[in-house]
């Protein structure tokens, strides 16, 4: 009896996945049976939804409840499900401003070294290193300035025109609505715009020192 139970065990689920398909194929690919399959249908339309029922009923019953009690781990894998969830917004925002900084960097480096005979003259005129840093650290917050009355317009007008038009499509089939969603924050807009300048900013303070290293008497005969 219990090596009957084991073969029932075993090879219960492959035989029957096996009939099912074979009967499957031999229903489709022969048109005689369409009066069998016809009068069939229905009744298999209710039959096999009890099967699984009656399948998950069974096994269900098996089961312990003592091993269906949550553990600590599964709380921290929800847990940081959850925060991915929330923190995707952040982490390009952080990553855009990141690669904002670099790129900043890079112009702020380039502004100096092609003004560097000009800072070797403001130097030879007395001009302190502290107010050579301020003059291009304003000068690179007019340039980001820019930069984010520019992108906010064209980010701003996309967003309205979406908002207004539906320009861009999706299949309700899959996403519930028809139209991408917008929404513009206003409160948040304000936060990332200083945000971004005041870490941008920032980012520029450490690069401003190469002014400190510039000599007047080498910065006159720098090209």
């Amino acid at each position: 009896m219990e090596k009957f139970i084991r073969f029932l065990k075993d090879w219960t689920l492959p035989v029957a996945i096996f009939v099912g398909t074979v009967c499957y194929l031999t229903c489709y690919f022969t048109p005689a049976l369409d009066p069998v399959s016809d009068v069939m249908g229905p009744f298999f339309d209710v039959f096999f939804p009890v099967c699984v029922f009656l399948t998950l009923l069974i096994t269900f019953c098996k089961v312990d409840f003592h091993q269906m009690l949550p553990h600590r781990w599964q709380f921290g894998v929800l847990g940081a499900q959850l925060l991915l969830i929330a923190l995707n917004v952040w982490i390009i925002l952080v990553l855009m401003i990141c690669v904002a900084g670099f790129t900043m960097i890079s112009g702020l480096l380039i502004i100096i070294l092609e003004r560097t005979n000009m800072i070797g003259v403001l130097k030879a005129l007395g001009s302190r290193n502290k107010a050579i840093r301020h003059t291009f650290l304003w000068f690179a917050v007019f340039i980001i300035g820019k930069g984010m009355l520019w992108g906010n317009i064209l980010g701003i007008g996309v967003t309205l025109l979406q908002k207004f038009t539906g320009l861009i499509k999706l299949d309700p089939a899959t996403y519930y609505v028809d139209t991408v969603p917008v929404e513009i924050n206003l409160p948040m807009l304000l936060l990332i715009n200083v945000c971004t300048l005041i870490v941008s900013v920032f980012v520029l303070i450490a690069p401003s020192y190469l002014i400190s290293h510039i000599h007047p008497a080498k910065s006159m005969r720098y090209e």
